[in-house]
């Protein structure tokens, strides 16, 4: 709060603020005003914030610990009650079917994942590079042709498809950018919908780039 007090008395200023605050108007000046100063004193905001938290994560960490050291048998008692199941792959305990993201990661892969089509094991050619890809983002724009997402705006690069899904058909006239969602999407459609995606997408392609 940033108003401008004659008082010194600190009762005699709370009776001020509290005149002042009454009325609409005053508020959202100083509404403004606070906005205006977290815009301008962004750094000093943040790490007034950061410092309270550490403070007051610490304090409830050191309590936790002296707790737990005080009592060991409440620290077992949490463990067994955050993890009853036992992990699929390992057989460790597990709050669900895994243990942890390696586990889940090796649990999701081929069969054993709910989105598996049988898997396509054709290999690619020696045109198929990193080089060649790059070249397909760059004239896409590095956006998804699908969603119009940019790559700035992801975690990872954009995934290249083979719009006819033959890999050995890797032309610039057969491949495109898309980001990993959308290309899970276009995967997992059935064949009729992937026919009408190689038509549709090869005519986008005529059009945009006029191969």
């Amino acid at each position: 709060m940033y108003i401008i007090m004659p008082y010194k008395d600190i009762n005699k200023r709370r009776e001020y603020i509290k005149k002042y605050r009454q009325s609409s108007e005053n508020k959202e000046k100083e509404r403004i005003q606070q906005k205006k100063y977290r815009t301008i004193n962004k750094d000093k905001v943040i790490a007034t914030v950061m410092k309270w938290y550490n403070k007051n994560s610490y304090d409830i960490n050191a309590k936790k610990r002296k707790l737990h050291a005080e009592n060991p048998q409440i620290l077992k008692d949490v463990y067994k009650k955050s993890k009853k199941e036992i992990c699929i792959m390992c057989g460790d305990p597990a709050r669900k079917k895994y243990c942890s993201k390696k586990c889940m990661g090796l649990g999701m892969e081929g069969p054993t994942n709910r989105f598996y089509n049988g898997g396509n094991r054709e290999g690619y050619p020696p045109e198929w590079n990193k080089r060649f890809r790059k070249s397909i983002r760059e004239r896409d724009k590095f956006t998804c042709m699908k969603c119009g997402i940019r790559q700035i705006q992801l975690t990872e690069a954009l995934n290249v498809h083979h719009i006819d899904g033959v890999k050995k058909n890797t032309t610039k006239e057969n491949c495109i950018s898309f980001c990993t969602k959308c290309h899970a999407i276009i995967e997992t459609r059935p064949e009729e919908e992937k026919k009408n995606n190689i038509k549709k997408y090869h005519k986008l392609l005529r059009e945009l780039y006029k191969y």
